[in-house]
């Protein structure tokens, strides 16, 4: 997309100029187009933003050597907060999925992955799935991790017969702990 972005405060020998890019594009890496105006003339130019940019990073527009730059400002994603490499991200799950263990689909940046939750896992507790997260600037073949948290859903609406079950598990839990 051509943006004719605002210019954004900067230092007195520099002008910088600001991109919205999504945790997608951080991924990937993106171009944006900047018009500028160049004694009295428009001038296109693509700015190549390499992968792993973060958010305040300052994108030289032109050459290495330009006072131009593009500044970046990372988008809300629906998902997942970034925290420098690493991306976090939740989970809920209901009781009797945290007591007995359960395998559930989690979306990333590229795909979705099946995330094994052991028996016994409790809320608050985080997963580490290693290298989805964002890649290093310089290095984007390495990435951080995602980050999941679980949070633990109490079951409602219990049927009657749910109910005498459950009422059975907690005479079994009592009983073990004298």
């Amino acid at each position: 997309p051509q943006l004719r972005p605002e210019p954004a405060p900067a230092a007195a020998s520099e002008i910088s100029y600001t991109a919205q890019v999504t945790l997608e594009e951080v991924l990937q890496g993106t171009k944006r187009r900047i018009q500028l105006n160049e004694n009295d003339q428009l001038k296109t130019l693509e700015v190549k933003i390499p992968p792993g940019v973060k958010e305040g990073s300052k994108v030289p527009i032109g050459s290495k050597t330009s006072q131009l730059f593009l500044e970046i400002r990372l988008r809300a994603h629906p998902l997942f907060l970034p925290e420098e490499q690493n991306l976090r991200g939740s989970l809920q799950i209901l009781d009797y999925e945290a007591m007995l263990g359960c395998s559930k689909a989690i979306k990333t940046l590229t795909g979705q992955i099946q995330l094994k939750i052991p028996p016994g896992s409790q809320g608050s507790q985080v997963f580490r799935i290693k290298g989805q997260g964002l890649p290093l600037l310089k290095h984007p073949e390495q990435r951080g991790d995602l980050l999941i948290v679980l949070g633990v859903k109490t079951s409602t609406g219990l049927t009657p017969e749910e109910r005498l079950l459950i009422e059975r598990f907690r005479v079994l839990r009592e009983a073990r702990s004298l």
